[in-house]
């Protein structure tokens, strides 16, 4: 006879080791601003084909989270007037 507790175990640890699962904490760390990007470095081919750091250009990078204040303003109870105010209204030319 199988358990719930044996099933139950097995799903959780079928969700765990799932791709699905990957995906929601790479949105978790995009969402708190910890974006892949933010670790890679420019690179060229260097003698041999080999992929080398370009250390004399800039590796600067920009983390614009434009979600976040958004996304908090829909869970909140004034989701439209919050809506209003995070999103800034296209001038009419």
């Amino acid at each position: 006879m199988v358990s719930w507790t044996g099933i139950l175990s097995e799903e959780l640890h079928l969700f765990l080791q799932s791709e699905r699962r990957q995906e929601m904490l790479a949105g978790e760390r995009y969402y708190q601003g910890k974006h892949d990007i933010l670790g890679r470095k420019k690179t060229v081919v260097g003698p041999g084909g080999r992929l080398e750091e370009c250390k004399h250009l800039k590796n600067s990078r920009v983390v614009d989270n434009q979600y976040a204040p958004m996304t908090v303003c829909f869970m909140g109870a004034a989701a439209v007037v919050c809506m209003e105010t995070a999103v800034a209204p296209v001038e009419q030319v």
